[in-house]
């Protein structure tokens, strides 16, 4: 977690007029205003979603980590892990907090960063002189707008066509960090599957997923992902007695390598997705088949006094 040494942090009053913050479901909030208060001097903290809900909010895990993909998706924080051990980097940091003499961090640097998340203080500006909005400069990187923000009007960091100065450096968002729509449909999948804690997605089967999206609208693949709890097959009454429910089952297969998506699987599935869910599988009929069975000779048995 944190850092031991004690710091004091300032909620600002225009934080509450920001509109990614006011997005933000009432706990997204609580848990955005605790890293902001328990980070470092440089916006970092060693913390997942289990354990800022546990330690911190006493809150539900799942309603923490929905606030943690909202605050993502939205530029706010960044996630990312080292040697195993989870952490979070606050974008904006130095626009919510002004450090004299910050302290280097005890933590490692997150893998993809903008300059503007420790510039230095002569370059900071509070986040009421820049903006209300919180992440509006990572938000326009994700959607490719280049037309003129809210809170560029009258900046010196905005040119007059609305586009990003050269006094901001900006780097892009990695290209295995999920959208937020496509964080709708990864939650989806998680709460469809009965998955529970930090919810995460490989490069690999994100990719999958994008190439999905290219040919299916996300409702489809939303029927598809249902599919895959309607289905008893996946749901584990198989030879093998396993789940199949990871991405790579539901939109790929062996025969493309699990590379490529797999048309045939992925409507399969979304026809599963829009039946009523499947009550037992071909081996559980087959057990019920045979239940039945020794019931019918047992009553048979019964009535010749046997």
């Amino acid at each position: 977690m944190s850092g031991p040494r004690a710091r004091i942090r300032t909620i600002k009053p225009e934080m509450w007029l920001s509109p990614d913050f006011r997005s933000l479901t009432a706990i997204g909030q609580l848990a955005f205003i605790a890293l902001i208060s328990n980070a470092d001097d440089q916006g970092r903290m060693r913390i997942n979603p289990e354990q800022l809900a546990t330690i911190y909010l006493n809150q539900e895990t799942e309603a923490v980590a929905a606030g943690f993909v909202a605050m993502e998706s939205r530029g706010m924080i960044q996630r990312y892990t080292v040697a195993g051990i989870d952490y979070v980097w606050i974008c904006h940091f130095n626009d919510h907090q002004k450090v004299d003499r910050p302290s280097p961090s005890q933590y490692p640097e997150p893998p993809i960063r903008r300059s503007v998340g420790e510039r230095s203080s002569k370059a900071r500006r509070s986040v009421g002189e820049r903006s209300t909005r919180i992440g509006s400069d990572q938000d326009r990187i994700r959607t490719g707008s280049e037309g003129k923000g809210e809170d560029q009007e009258g900046s010196p960091e905005g040119n007059p066509d609305g586009s990003l100065s050269s006094t901001r450096t900006l780097v892009p968002l990695s290209e295995n960090q999920p959208t937020y729509e496509e964080n709708k449909l990864i939650f989806y999948h998680a709460e469809v599957t009965g998955k529970t804690g930090t919810v995460l997605i490989e490069p690999a089967d994100l990719k999958l997923l994008r190439d999905a999206r290219k040919v299916y609208p996300d409702e489809d693949l939303k029927a598809a992902i249902l599919g895959l709890d309607h289905s008893a097959f996946q749901r584990g009454e198989n030879d093998n007695g396993k789940p199949y429910q990871g991405w790579r089952y539901l939109l790929s297969s062996k025969a493309k390598g699990w590379k490529h998506i797999d048309s045939n699987q992925i409507e399969t599935l979304r026809e599963f997705g829009r039946k009523p869910r499947q009550a037992i599988g071909r081996k559980g009929q087959e057990a019920q088949a045979a239940t039945e069975h020794l019931e019918r000779v047992a009553d048979q048995l019964r009535a010749e006094g046997r």
